[in-house]
């Protein structure tokens, strides 16, 4: 395997980890006081269909297509959301908390991780591109004598 392929490897490991890491304190708390949040049946739909409305949140963001075209959508989107999740509501200080110190951990373990991973990868890239054009170079140059 090329060292820049080893490169890419280190760096998608390095965001799966930096997200689960990110994810693991919010998670854990949820995990904890699940018996709390889904005592009846209707909270665990209601919490199953505002888990569902998250993801598509955030895949349309991700994707660059979510577009709120006016105050009242989003405040009807608010109001929505808040339904579906009541059973968690009392808890809002304690989870914003908690994805709060893993997006810490992931910001301060991680991302300067990733960061010397990319430049190294972009130095490994470059290097290949110019040793590359040098070989191609010297062949032209001294007639396939390389």
């Amino acid at each position: 395997m090329s060292k820049v392929r080893r490169l890419k490897c280190k760096r998608f490991f390095l965001y799966v980890f930096g997200f689960i890491f990110s994810i693991a304190p919010l998670g854990s708390i949820l995990i904890y006081n699940a018996d709390e949040y889904i005592a009846t049946v209707t909270d665990a739909i209601k919490l199953s269909f505002g888990g569902v409305l998250v993801v598509i949140f955030i895949v349309l963001k991700v994707l660059g297509k979510l577009k709120i075209p006016r105050r009242i959508t989003g405040f009807a989107i608010a109001f929505v959301m808040c339904y579906l999740f009541a059973s968690v509501l009392p808890d809002l200080l304690l989870l914003t908390g908690a994805a709060l110190a893993g997006e810490a951990i992931d910001y301060e373990i991680f991302q300067p991780w990733i960061g010397r991973v990319s430049k190294r990868i972009l130095l490994e890239e470059s290097a290949e591109v110019t040793a590359d054009k040098l070989e191609e170079t010297l062949t032209r140059v001294l007639g396939g004598r390389v």
